[in-house]
């Protein structure tokens, strides 16, 4: 092998049997934590205290007391479910009206109030109201918190609502345990699996690593953050740092993939990948989706820290704004990578080693995206489309196997990719001989033979 041949990778060597073995391991492994996941714990808990709607409740508001918390419990809200009277059910309704909130946390000089006044409306669909979430934290700092809400300007609704129910909804401290745990293994599983890869690239210049084996090796340092080496943190300290760190982490992750797409679906079929040319329009793309995910997660946060009562509703036109900005982006990269597909499956197809590399990444990569479009529906639904669906629960893991799914799937799929891009043996071989003999060997279980001239130049480097 030439020293600027590029490094066989294992998915020339494997036989059709071999690659059957790797995906049923695949979906084995996903199954299993499926099946964890669907008999695992009860994600959120919640308590009620119903109260008959009247209004004075501005001069006279409604006391309520959440149950007693601890910071294993994580996310704390508190919503208004409001229930019509009888003779409107019939009739679809929106009301305005004022919501003044005071929220009390702690016991003596340990504790801090906080108030605020927003206006709110409110729709209802024939006999249903949506709820309203009136507070929200994503921390847990005292063990108990004390709510007293009021409603100003609220005629209209007092005559149109029969009752209120306050609604303290959070994490069940179970699913937390479990939650660390999970994160933690697969926080292992990732760190080995980053290890075992340099390992067996370590002989190897990194000019001759082919391009998915570049991209592997920063996925999966990117994998190792997006498990979550700080989660404990958020339980240890009282500080919005690790969960923000977290939230950072996640979208570089998840950023750093669509982005491998882009790169290896157009890699393959070009030699030549100038940083302005190859990668300059995909970097810009892909800060903009960045940008905008680590946006739309921190922008609640940030604003809840001065203000519990904050809504991403009560920020419509900023909110909805960057909204559609986010899903104009995320629009132009599925059209690109729906072109960069269309263009090496024409051009590809006919080529032995092209099309195995290109077949193994459009097969895993339409599983990634059909169980996460699949975990999404299921996990958000129409909320996504609502102005305060960052802080509703309607939009939190309703599940165990909800969680597990998402985790699973993207480290079990990086994990596959590792092991078919890592080094085969006949590689390791061949840079300890003579550099310029020629070593022939077997691509498929066809017996097809080919050199590793023809490999150096099918996976040449710019």
């Amino acid at each position: 092998m030439a020293d600027d041949s590029p490094v066989q990778m294992r998915i020339y060597t494997l036989t059709k049997r071999q690659y059957l073995l790797v995906f049923s391991v695949f979906f084995a492994a996903f199954a299993v934590a499926l099946i964890i996941g669907a008999t695992g714990p009860t994600v959120l808990q919640e308590t009620s205290e119903t109260f008959e709607m009247r209004t004075n409740s501005s001069k006279v508001p409604y006391q309520i007391a959440s149950p007693s918390l601890s910071k294993l419990d994580q996310q704390l809200w508190l919503l208004a479910r409001f229930k019509r009277k009888e003779n409107d059910l019939g009739v679809s309704l929106t009301f305005d009206f004022n919501v003044t909130l005071l929220i009390s946390g702690g016991v003596g000089d340990d504790g801090k109030s906080i108030d605020s006044n927003h206006e709110r409306v409110l729709k209802c669909e024939r006999s249903d109201c949506e709820d309203l979430v009136l507070f929200h934290s994503s921390y847990i700092d005292y063990e108990v918190y004390a709510a007293a809400v009021g409603f100003q300007k609220a005629e209209s609704l007092a005559r149109g609502v029969h009752s209120v129910a306050f609604v303290w909804k959070y994490y069940d401290t179970t699913f937390t345990h479990f939650e660390l745990w999970f994160r933690f293994a697969f926080l292992m599983m990732s760190f080995g699996a980053t290890c075992a890869f340099a390992i067996a690239l370590r002989r190897f210049k990194f000019k001759n690593w082919t391009i998915e084996q570049k991209w592997m090796s920063l996925l999966l340092f990117l994998l190792c953050l997006y498990n979550g080496p700080l989660e404990p943190l958020k339980f240890l300290i009282s500080s919005w740092v690790p969960g923000m760190l977290d939230g950072i982490f996640q979208a570089t992750f998840l950023s750093g993939l669509l982005m491998f797409w882009l790169c290896t679906l157009h890699g393959i079929r070009e030699s030549k990948r100038g940083i302005f040319t190859f990668y300059m329009i995909k970097i810009i793309l892909m800060f903009f989706i960045w940008l905008s995910a680590v946006t739309l997660s921190s922008w609640q946060q940030y604003n809840e820290l001065e203000d519990p009562g904050f809504n991403t509703s009560l920020d419509t036109k900023n909110f909805i704004g960057f909204r559609i900005f986010f899903y104009i982006v995320v629009g132009i990269y599925a059209l690109y990578l729906l072109y960069l597909i269309i263009r090496a499956t024409v051009e590809l197809r006919n080529m032995p080693y092209y099309s195995i590399r290109l077949k193994f990444l459009l097969f895993l990569m339409s599983i990634v995206l059909a169980v996460s479009v699949a975990v999404m529906v299921v996990r958000f639904g129409n909320a996504i489309l609502e102005p305060s669906y960052l802080t509703s629960p309607k939009t939190e893991y309703q599940n165990f196997a909800e969680f597990l799914a998402f985790y699973s799937l993207l480290n079990f799929s990086m994990f596959t990719m590792a092991f078919v891009y890592s080094p085969s043996r006949l590689a390791s071989f061949d840079l300890s001989k003579d550099a310029s003999r020629s070593l022939m060997t077997k691509a498929d279980d066809t017996g097809r033979l080919f050199s590793s001239q023809a490999i150096s130049e099918s996976e040449e480097e710019s």
